[in-house]
């Protein structure tokens, strides 16, 4: 079966949000492999000196157990536009290694600033490598039908920071901005005008 993977935020040494990684890590190998006990990934971390301080990118990977873990230094991508593309039978439910048909359909958008986002079954779902959220001038939402629940947007749903809705790309229209989250990517984060999101 295929491994799976949680990259984590390590700021200043310390791993970010740790109990939501925790939670899907538990989640993963309960549903993939019948294990109840659960990992603490706190127990397999050890940051080396050299990315003690800034942003870092924690990468896990792992099956029954942990496999793998490595470091790297962390420059965020600049998205400043969005490329819809459809995809009716991806299948992203937990965080697999394989990115193979992400990446795939990443090659579908041809700007350099640029990503995409995923249409499945006519609804809105997640960009290549976040989840998104929309602002219509006074809350901000996400759509209820994501690829991967990531570990920000169900911390931030948990507190009462966005909300969840269907949306459909001809729901866009009632958007003002949108914006990328991901375990690296906090909520305080780069907007993307929604007329930079196209077909």
């Amino acid at each position: 079966m295929s491994l799976f993977i949680e990259t984590l935020k390590i700021l200043d040494g310390k791993p970010v949000n740790l109990f939501w990684h925790n939670k899907r890590l538990a989640r993963a190998r309960r549903e993939n492999y019948g294990i109840e006990e659960p990992l603490d990934l706190l127990d397999f971390i050890r940051v080396p000196d050299e990315f003690q301080s800034g942003i870092v990118k924690c990468r896990i990977t792992y099956s029954e157990t942990i496999t793998g873990i490595t470091f790297s230094h962390h420059t965020p991508r600049r998205v400043t536009n969005l490329k819809m593309v459809v995809d009716d039978h991806i299948d992203y439910t937990f965080k697999y290694a394989d990115r193979q048909r992400l990446e795939t359909l990443l090659r579908k958008q041809p700007e350099k600033n640029g990503d995409i986002l995923i249409i499945k079954n006519g609804f809105v779902t997640d960009t290549s490598y976040s989840n998104i959220v929309f602002h219509d001038g006074s809350r901000w939402v996400t759509p209820d039908t994501p690829l991967l629940a990531g570990t920000q947007r169900d911390k931030l749903i948990h507190e009462g920071i966005i909300s969840e809705a269907s949306i459909s790309p001809d729901d866009l229209k009632k958007f003002k901005k949108a914006r990328l989250i991901n375990a690296l990517l906090e909520f305080d984060g780069m907007d993307i005008d929604i007329d930079q999101i196209v077909w």
